[in-house]
């Protein structure tokens, strides 16, 4: 299978090395963590990166799969937005890069990804209450699931000891990573048509404009 690539951006490596001290891959980034108020320099390739963010879990598809189709268009992307502060154009297929990033920006973030997770946990959580109201109720579900499915062996699944389980909330809820994915990417095509549509005006800067900065949230 080769190499596989773990770690894995939700901000493109192209668009931070924009605010790096240097433009390439050695330029190197002033860092200030707002939560520990730490700062420290780094390059871009270690910020803004979770292992296995894009992870694809799904039996003969390569688990890098995503990660390296988000790279080909990174790749592009860079060229882009190098070429973009010389050439001042603002169309075309430059602009089509650009808007695929605000909507990436945009869509993409750990922080998107958990409020989905909190969304799918509370559904659960209300569905299950339910489920639990009563014995009557639960042994209803149970035989529905069986009758449907036929997949509950667990002899102690038994409605005392899923009370219990649940009342002492001893467990997580996660959402799979091709559903963000498949959330992400409708997302970002519901989004890309409406930035489409803005009036855009393309402002260069000088070398007297002074510093910028981005955050985890651009």
């Amino acid at each position: 299978m080769g190499n596989i690539a773990r770690t894995h951006h939700y901000i493109p490596q192209c668009y931070l090395r924009g605010f790096a001290d240097s433009f390439g891959k050695k330029g190197v980034l002033h860092v200030f963590d707002l939560v520990d108020e730490t700062k420290f320099l780094t390059r871009p390739r270690n910020v803004a990166c979770i292992r296995d963010f894009n992870k694809v879990n799904v039996k003969n598809i390569q688990q890098d799969a995503l990660e390296n189709s988000f790279s080909k268009f990174e790749s592009k992307l860079a060229k882009v937005l190098h070429n973009i502060g010389n050439s001042k154009y603002f169309a075309g297929d430059e602009k089509i890069y650009i808007i695929n990033l605000m909507a990436l920006l945009a869509v993409r973030s750990p922080q998107n990804r958990e409020k989905i997770r909190k969304f799918y946990e509370d559904i659960a959580n209300i569905v299950l209450s339910i489920t639990l109201s009563s014995k009557v109720q639960y042994e209803l579900t149970m035989r529905k699931i069986k009758n449907n499915s036929g997949n509950v062996t667990n002899k102690e699944a038994t409605y005392e000891n899923i009370l219990k389980f649940h009342e002492n909330g001893d467990y997580n809820i996660k959402v799979a990573n091709e559903m963000h994915f498949k959330i992400e990417q409708r997302s970002i095509s519901d989004l890309i048509p409406l930035l489409m549509k803005y009036y855009w005006s393309f402002v260069k800067t000088t070398n007297d404009s002074g510093y910028f900065i981005t955050t985890d949230r651009p």
